[in-house]
């Protein structure tokens, strides 16, 4: 099963090690998208509503996506986790007290 992570970026200082440490836990089980690393390489004009937009496109790929702790407090997770449901993907790690 292919896994897209959704989660906090902006204000998150260890926003690269909280998609490391999820990418390295679920590729045991999944094949992991890690939009952190997949986008690394978007020129510095890119906004944040292209970088939602490229992980909606990433969404529509996978058949899952994984809710990093957090996610609540973010727009663009919020967004991502939106979209993954309008579009009948699985969510796992969903437990927004975290």
């Amino acid at each position: 099963m292919k896994v897209y992570i959704a989660g906090p970026i902006t204000g998150v200082s260890n926003y690269k090690e909280n998609f490391q440490e999820a990418e390295d836990r679920l590729k045991e089980d999944f094949d992991v998208y890690n939009p952190v690393k997949i986008m690394a390489n978007m020129p510095d004009c890119a906004t944040d509503e292209e970088y939602i937009k490229m992980g909606f496109c990433i969404i529509d790929m996978v058949d899952a996506v994984y809710m990093l702790n957090g996610w609540h407090k973010s727009e663009g997770a919020t967004r991502e986790l939106y979209y993954a449901v309008s579009k009948c993907k699985k969510v796992l790690n969903f437990n927004p007290d975290k």
